[in-house]
């Protein structure tokens, strides 16, 4: 009986300091794996689930993917954190190719900053997202690594603000277009 509590002290002190060890090294940034995206209740993807951007907006860590379904193509937004959410259907390289913008979806979360998403052709330089306070610019991202045209946009946009549309620009900062947003 001594026996065995000795062999399990001796398990107490080598797991200790190896559970530290592993728990240090999945709080250090440099160490965090890329994982794949969970399945948020959308379609199973067809093929792969392809990440087309990651940033940051109003201090809070983003990713974007996009991947083919039975629904047609989806996009996913994962904010750190938690919050986030899939959109799908539609063909993104046709919508993109319809006009210089697109709203695909709004949405607001539970402590964090609404978001929009859409797409955009490749003539467009910048998207700007008009709010009741001001505007706040999207981050664009090339649909190429998919093997389509055009460009997907995304933007985090304070909670008390309410978005009103978003606009397409060329290099030079003239307009292409106006996507009147209904929503947040």
């Amino acid at each position: 009986m001594k026996e065995l509590g000795r062999a399990g002290h001796w398990r107490r002190l080598v797991a200790l300091p190896l559970m530290s060890i592993v728990i240090a090294g999945c709080a250090f940034p440099g160490l965090e794996p890329e994982p794949m995206p969970t399945n948020m209740g959308g379609p199973e993807p067809i093929g792969p689930v392809t990440e087309i951007g990651r940033g940051e907006s109003l201090g809070v860590p983003w990713r974007f993917w996009v991947y083919d379904s039975t629904l047609g193509m989806c996009t996913r937004l994962e904010l750190d954190g938690g919050g986030g959410g899939e959109s799908c259907g539609g063909t993104l390289g046709a919508d993109a190719a319809a006009g210089p913008i697109g709203v695909m979806s709004v949405g607001t979360g539970t402590g964090t900053p609404s978001s929009v998403e859409g797409f955009a052709s490749d003539e467009v330089a910048a998207v700007w997202i008009e709010t009741n306070a001001g505007r706040v610019q999207a981050t664009l991202m090339s649909l190429g690594p998919v093997g389509l045209n055009g460009q997907m946009f995304i933007a985090l946009v304070p909670g008390d603000r309410r978005m009103d549309a978003a606009v397409a620009v060329d290099a030079d900062g003239g307009d292409l277009g106006r996507f009147d947003i209904l929503g947040p």
